[in-house]
């Protein structure tokens, strides 16, 4: 269950930080925490973060636009991951886009090559997997 007092904030700008939120926030009321989110792989920023104040009221009066780093950000309530509607695409698994397992695009072991550049009718692996650029 989301805590009464957390706000979601979208859209933030790169370089913005904890202490910036929580400093622009403070004037709605006192800021209890302020979380920016990270990727798992790059570490980078991922442009969005949580704010959470004491009171649900504090929350409610920060809810709108806001311009934090000369960039416009959108703050609204934080809805439980299990409230939200799900995501288009969600659920896919392992499989891409166009419905196949991942590793059966582009060479994969469950492509029809298998991963393998076709071999010639004598043998050899082909004019292009030896690296030449015309016929024999």
């Amino acid at each position: 269950i989301a805590s009464p007092g957390k706000l979601f904030v979208g859209g933030l700008p790169e370089g913005v930080t904890e202490d910036d939120l929580k400093d622009y926030f403070s004037k709605f009321g006192p800021v209890r925490n302020v979380q920016i989110m990270y990727g798992k792989l790059s570490h980078k920023p991922r442009g969005f973060g949580f704010v959470y104040f004491g009171e649900y009221q504090q929350a409610d009066a920060a809810v709108g636009q806001h311009l934090i780093g000369e960039k416009w950000c959108e703050a609204k309530r934080a809805t439980p991951a299990q409230a939200r509607q799900p995501r288009a695409g969600a659920g896919r698994g392992m499989k891409g886009k166009d419905g196949r397992p991942a590793n059966a695009r582009a060479g994969g072991k469950n492509s029809k090559a298998g991963g393998k550049t076709p071999a010639a009718a004598d043998g050899s692996r082909g004019a292009q997997a030896n690296g030449d650029t015309h016929a024999p």
